[in-house]
């Protein structure tokens, strides 16, 4: 076996000891918390093509030591809303990795139905996306895989 054909083996060695040993040990799970602020609307699914230029008009502006958010849209017009989290084993794991993953605060909102533009959200939620820098605002916490309706929304 020449040289480089040795230090290749030695390379692949090193790497499957190193991924038995992260295998081994517990992932990493960062909680995140929603971030209070003003927050506009940057996408959207689920919704009609007629809705998208009434979309960009919509924004929320949360106070989670309050539990309250404003919602303004064209249609009905601005809504405020009761935001209550849930206990942390009802948060979203989220944004995977090899090393672990976020855990995305979830909160309740109500009134429900809530309408926003031409859909209502039955069950409407609020988590962030991964980091306090975004936020999903979606019809149930399983809106994003099942294609229902949800805005996604980064801060102004």
């Amino acid at each position: 076996m020449g040289e480089p054909m040795r230090r290749l083996v030695l390379a692949a060695a090193l790497a499957s000891a190193a991924a038995c040993s992260s295998a081994d040990q517990a992932p990493i799970v960062t909680p995140v918390a929603i971030a209070d602020g003003r927050y506009v609307v940057v996408g959207s699914q689920g919704f009609p093509p007629a809705d998208q230029p009434l979309l960009q008009q919509v924004g929320l502006t949360v106070d989670m030591a309050a539990g309250t958010a404003l919602l303004w849209t064209s249609a009905p017009g601005p809504i405020w809303l009761t935001v209550a989290s849930r206990p942390q084993d009802g948060w979203k794991a989220d944004c995977f990795t090899m090393a672990g993953h976020a855990l995305d605060e979830v909160a309740d909102l109500s009134p429900a139905p809530l309408p926003i533009e031409s859909l209502a959200f039955s069950a409407p939620v609020l988590y962030p996306k991964c980091a306090a820098d975004r936020l999903i605002l979606a019809d149930g916490t399983d809106a994003e895989q099942a294609g229902g309706a949800l805005l996604v929304l980064d801060p102004q």
